[in-house]
């Protein structure tokens, strides 16, 4: 298998199996839960999201791309930090367990990229930790100042402008490419949130487009 077929390979491991649960959507359910525990749970723990339709496969992200280190949205009081993921060996989504932590799907763009999705993803709550930046974040209003910042200091401005809720079956896979427009992808959970099995119902998408 060529280098390139391996990325990719690595990359539908990440989005088939699961992107983006909940606890945050975005995310991955941690290793160290199970199903059976989070169950017996009161609060929501993370779960992952299993996309149904084929991904587009991206190229190769530009070589020496600075990775994205801070979010921030000053009108609501928020700063957080933001860490690189990648699928973990069984398949999910590292995503961190303390929802005050962003993970930064990094085989995707990165903020300087040219083009595509600067996808971050969290957890919107959990059993350890309580409510995370994006309980509050998920309520901004259209417009609202999203700022990342990356590993080299350089500032980057976002403008909030869509706001998506959808079933965790239906997550577009579109919205992990290394193409198209430039935008920043924030996605964690939302909807219904059951007690039975410890998980929520959809993803909640925040999309936000360079100020």
């Amino acid at each position: 298998m060529t280098a390139g077929r391996r990325r990719w390979a690595a990359v539908w491991c990440v989005l088939g199996l699961v992107l983006l649960g909940a606890g945050g959507f975005v995310l991955a359910q941690p290793a160290a839960v199970h199903a059976s525990t989070a169950a017996s749970r009161a609060t929501p723990t993370p779960e992952p999201a299993r996309p149904t339709r084929a991904a587009e496969a991206p190229a190769a992200p530009p070589a020496g791309e600075a990775a994205p280190v801070s979010i921030s949205v000053g009108s609501l009081g928020i700063q957080a930090g933001v860490v690189p993921v990648l699928a973990a060996p069984g398949g999910a989504l590292d995503i961190p367990a303390d929802p005050s932590t962003f993970g930064w799907w990094s085989a995707g763009a990165a903020p300087s990229g040219a083009a595509g999705s600067v996808v971050l993803v969290a957890h919107i709550d959990a059993v350890q930790y309580g409510a995370g930046p994006m309980s509050t974040l998920i309520r901004a209003p259209m417009r609202t100042a999203i700022t990342v910042v990356d590993s080299t200091g350089r500032v980057y401005p976002y403008t909030l402008s869509q706001r998506r809720s959808v079933a965790k079956p239906d997550l577009p896979l579109d919205l992990f490419t290394l193409r198209g427009d430039r935008r920043l992808v924030l996605v964690t959970c939302g909807g219904t949130f059951d007690r039975r099995s410890g998980h929520y119902s959809d993803n909640i998408i925040l999309i936000a487009t360079p100020a």
